[in-house]
Parts: C-alpha cells; sequence; structure tokens
C-alpha cells in the first residue's frame, strides 16, 4: 500500500492500495461470485429434475384436465403470469406464461422445467 499527500499541503494522506491488492481483492470477490454462481446452478438442476418427475407423476394421473392458476400481476394490473397443466401429445407439461389483459395475448410461454429460476421459484411456492 503506498501514501502519498494530497497535493493541498495540508497533513491529510491519500492511501493507495497497491495494483496486486486490488488484483488479489478483485480474484477473491471473483472467486467468491463464481462458488455462489455454481452452487445456484446445482440447486436449479435439482429443483428442474423434481419438476419433470412432478410432470411424469401428473402423466400417470387418471381423469386430468387443463388447468391453470395465476402465479403474480403486474403492477399496473394489465398482465398476470399464469401456471398451466397443458397436453402436449400423450405427455402433460407444466408451463408458465405472462397474459396481457389489455390485447388478449400470451408472450413469454414456456414449459416450466426450461424457465428461469425466477419464474421456477413464483411456480413452485
Amino acid at each position: 500500500m503506498s501514501a502519498t499527500l494530497d497535493g493541498t499541503g495540508s497533513s491529510l494522506i491519500r492511501v493507495a492500495p497497491e495494483e496486486d491488492e486490488v488484483n488479489d481483492t478483485l480474484k477473491d470477490v471473483l472467486a467468491h461470485i463464481d462458488a455462489g454462481a455454481a452452487a445456484v446452478r446445482a440447486e436449479g438442476d435439482k429443483l428442474t429434475a423434481r419438476i419433470k418427475l412432478f410432470e411424469e407423476w401428473l402423466s400417470r394421473l387418471a381423469g386430468r384436465v387443463e388447468a391453470r392458476c395465476e402465479i403474480c400481476s403486474t403492477h399496473d394490473g394489465h398482465a398476470d403470469e399464469y401456471l398451466a397443466l397443458t397436453r402436449e401429445g400423450k405427455e402433460w407439461r407444466l408451463v408458465v406464461y405472462w397474459y396481457n389483459h389489455q390485447v388478449e395475448e400470451v408472450h413469454d410461454r414456456s414449459l416450466l422445467r426450461d424457465a428461469a429460476m425466477d419464474r421456477k421459484i413464483r411456480a413452485v411456492q
């Protein structure tokens, strides 16, 4: 670490970290982020596997009907996010999508197992 006068002639001293110290700190932060990201990915993979198992179980149930439930709404109330049980060929799948009430349009539809982590979490809560 190096120290220099602040240039005003006062006794204040500015302390500047050495470049190696900054690089080491940056490396530590990046390693911590990578470790956290790996843990999130691992938990996401577990959640995806559980969703697939649940879909398989649903497919074996007798008397299924397509259904949907609202997960959340936008602040202005113009759109709702839904979780739906839908038939795709011989398989039954869990799907998430947004429905815009103003234009009566479905958008951002995806299989729950392929959805972003935040959507999976909202759906399973």
